[in-house]
């Protein structure tokens, strides 16, 4: 009889056994559906946690969480519908919309600035409805062409570096244009840019098709950048008498003869320049920030009369010592 219980005894400790790791397995592999009012709780706590973390921390807790991956982009695009600017300014945000969230970056349409700059992901089907957009960068970009850029005449900024894929063909028709970005750009042209007489910033560097004819009719210019430009001269740079920042790194191209001419002048870039000299700079009484980093040209001559100097930098500047700038008594800062 002992022998025939202890029989019975292991045989429903077996099947006991095999009951819960079966029933143990089911919930490993089947992942059971929360009843209603679970699953009610989980949407309203996950809406509690979004609607805290804000968009930015919304678009991280879609990447970590798998399980309700679908319940928290559909409050990502909720939240989205109300973002107005800069969001989405920076490459790798975008990128995370991209692929988290096909469908959301067109829903977008408060957005005034995008960065798309060398983002090969996003195309024009998810930016054709942001007629908003005041900003966009397209460095580098390949994918975004005249067609959409044509459209979004609402733009007072592009950045267009390096980019060969945008032509005369929109950017002509962007007169609300203030700050354009061509640098290492070999396709715009003068063209166009004759025609934005509105431009307040222009990026030249290292552009070798952008020439005198057309910046000579931008006469709003404020600020005007020529580091390793090798086109543009005196002939356009000394009407531009608007000019409060100009930065001539590595330039060869401008003298003296134009820069003495720029007296509203209160930021001068001059490291790695060899042509300019004391005699335009001495007239520069505005400047209030100077850099004459790697200069060997400029002396205590032109530097003594500048007052009004609240930063100079003078890395590897062995010409101005400190004896000779220390009655600017309004400098905040010297770097060397």
């Amino acid at each position: 009889m002992q022998g025939t219980g202890g029989n019975r005894k292991r045989k429903v400790e077996t099947e006991l056994e095999d009951h819960v790791t079966k029933k143990t397995r089911r919930h490993i592999t089947d992942e059971p559906e929360e009843s209603g009012l679970l699953g009610g709780l989980i949407e309203d706590a996950i809406g509690v946690i979004c609607d805290h973390l804000g968009f930015e921390g919304q678009l991280v807790l879609s990447s970590a969480s798998k399980k309700h991956n679908e319940l928290i982009n559909t409050r990502l695009s909720t939240s989205a519908t109300h973002i107005s600017k800069s969001m989405v300014w920076h490459t790798p945000q975008i990128m995370c919309i991209a692929h988290k969230h096909n469908a959301l970056l067109s829903k977008l349409t408060n957005l005034t600035r995008l960065n798309l700059g060398y983002n090969h992901v996003i195309t024009e089907n998810s930016v054709n409805n942001l007629t908003n957009l005041t900003r966009l960068l397209l460095d580098g970009n390949k994918v975004i062409t005249d067609n959409l850029v044509s459209e979004l005449t609402n733009l007072t900024q592009l950045g267009l570096a390096n980019n060969s894929f945008i032509t005369d063909d929109s950017v002509n028709l962007l007169t609300n244009m203030r700050q354009l970005e061509l640098s290492e750009n070999d396709v715009i042209t003068d063209d166009s840019v004759s025609h934005l007489t509105n431009v307040t910033r222009l990026y030249l560097t290292c552009n070798r098709v952008i020439t005198d004819n057309s910046v000579s009719h931008l006469t709003n210019l404020t600020r005007l950048y020529l580091q390793w430009n090798e086109v543009i001269t005196d002939n356009s740079v000394s009407s531009l008498t608007n000019l409060t920042q100009i930065n001539l790194r590595h330039n060869k191209v401008i003298t003296d003869n134009s820069v003495s001419r720029l007296t509203n002048l209160t930021t001068l870039n001059l490291d790695y320049n060899h042509i300019i000299t004391d005699n335009s700079v001495s007239q520069l009484t505005n400047l209030t920030h100077l850099n004459l980093d790697y200069n060997h040209v400029i002396t205590a001559n032109s530097v003594s009369q500048l007052t009004n100097l609240t930063e100079l930098s003078l890395y590897d500047n062995e010409v101005i010592t400190d004896n000779s700038i220390s009655h600017l008594t309004n400098l905040t800062h010297i770097y060397r």
